[in-house]
């Protein structure tokens, strides 16, 4: 008995004085700021128990309860970092604290000295230039990959925003820069873009700070942060034709060919002049009296002259806005880029590739309206209207005013277009 006393004693204790849960610290420690230049450099250790983003604050007055709603926050740092570097925009003394903000999205708002915030302020004596804020782009590559083409690069910096860019051309200059074609503006702490281009034709690319093009002084480094070859997605083996869009006929009867018309000016019989309309009971024109041609032209002066506007490049609405869907992109990359320049031949040859493509009937429609726009502007009447006519099974009144334009233009008494 004697020996079980102290296990007794044990549990009775326990039961009395429990033993605390284990503590959780919900914030960082060992904040420390140093500066470099025109950069303040933050370091801390991450909290063990509260993973989450981390959120750094910086403000010219110490930073407390009361002053932290009106502190800047300079950065948000992925849980792991454990450090930031701050680029204020002009010279002065600054404040820091870190918070970290949960997976749940509770932001955790203690401050303690020397812990998660500083309580002197570190002085700046300079301040960057615009290419010291860029982010640069080194290793950019461009691969195939099934339907779509992967650019993947290495950005020196996440806080900055980046635009890709695609062109059929190689991209060596800003002026080639501005002819090409933005594909997707996005956060520098993302390393790779998947683009959807029309397939069959070579791209080249290029990712760009979007600070840097601005301000016109964009850096272009071929293998840094311009593709240095093409990369091209290759068409079907086997592609759809163009033929077989359209349901098939259903079977009528077609009454037989009519007689040809003959212009009877001769006899059958000996050849001899037939007589004038007119012994048949076909009266001659008689012009109208001056009374009557006076009332007609006074009914017609007010009206103004029939006049037919020249259709202008229409984007559908469909089309405007961003999309996920493959075959929207694939269209968007065609009028983002020559449609949008006016580049109709080139725009024509992207198109065609792309009635190649099995794509569904309303993107084919889609295609086929385009289609039927470049044609126009390339004067190639006949083929714009069976264009139009195809898409007008899912775009009747978007491709009427086209149709019109086509007839009118085709017609033998015409009115002149204005702009």
């Amino acid at each position: 008995m004697a020996k079980n006393i102290p296990v007794l004693l044990i549990f009775l204790c326990a039961s009395i004085f429990p033993i605390p849960a284990e503590v959780q610290t919900p914030y960082v420690s060992q904040i420390k700021v140093g500066v470099r230049g025109s950069q303040i450099k933050i370091t801390w250790k991450d909290s063990p128990d509260t993973p989450g983003t981390l959120l750094v604050y910086r403000s010219p007055v110490e930073i407390t309860p009361e002053t932290l709603p009106q502190a800047t926050l300079a950065g948000m740092v992925p849980y792991g970092t454990e450090y930031f570097i701050d680029i204020p925009a002009s010279i002065g003394s600054y404040y820091y604290a870190v918070l970290i903000k949960s997976d749940t999205g509770k932001t955790y708002k203690e401050l303690i000295p020397f812990r998660n915030k500083t309580v002197t302020p570190v002085r700046l004596e300079s301040v960057a230039t615009i290419e010291d804020l860029a982010a640069r782009i080194t290793s950019i590559t461009a691969e195939v990959v099934k339907d779509h083409i992967v650019v993947r690069f290495n950005p020196s910096r996440g806080d900055r925003d980046l635009i890709l860019y695609r062109s059929t051309l190689p991209i060596l200059s800003v002026e080639e820069l501005s002819m090409a074609t933005e594909v997707k503006r996005f956060p520098s702490r993302e390393t790779e873009v998947t683009d959807y281009p029309v397939p069959g034709v070579p791209y080249y690319y290029a990712v760009v700070d979007a600070g840097l093009l601005e301000m016109k002084v964009p850096t272009l480094e071929k293998g840094n942060n311009v593709t240095a070859t093409y990369v091209e997605i290759p068409l079907p083996v086997t592609a759809p034709s163009d033929r077989n869009v359209l349901p098939p006929l259903r079977e009528t009867f077609i009454r037989p060919t009519p007689l040809p018309y003959y212009l009877l000016t001769q006899s059958f019989e000996e050849g001899n002049p037939l007589p004038r309309p007119t012994e048949y009971g076909i009266p001659n024109a008689v012009p109208l009296p001056s009374t009557t041609q006076k009332v007609l032209a006074d009914l017609v002066a007010p009206l103004p002259e029939p006049q037919s506007k020249l259709p202008t490049p229409t984007v559908l609405p469909s089309n405007k806005g961003a999309t996920d869907q493959k075959e929207e992109q694939m269209i968007q990359a065609v009028l983002k880029g020559p449609f949008k320049n006016r580049n109709w031949k080139e725009t024509l040859f992207q198109l065609d590739l792309l009635t190649r493509l099995p794509l569904s009937e309303g993107t084919r429609s889609e295609v086929y309206f385009y289609r039927g726009q470049a044609k126009f502007f390339l004067a190639q009447y006949r083929e714009s209207a069976m264009d139009f006519l195809l898409a007008s099974r899912h775009y009747f009144s978007e491709t009427q005013p086209w149709l019109d334009a086509i007839l009118e233009t085709l017609s033998t008494i015409t009115f002149p277009f204005s702009e």
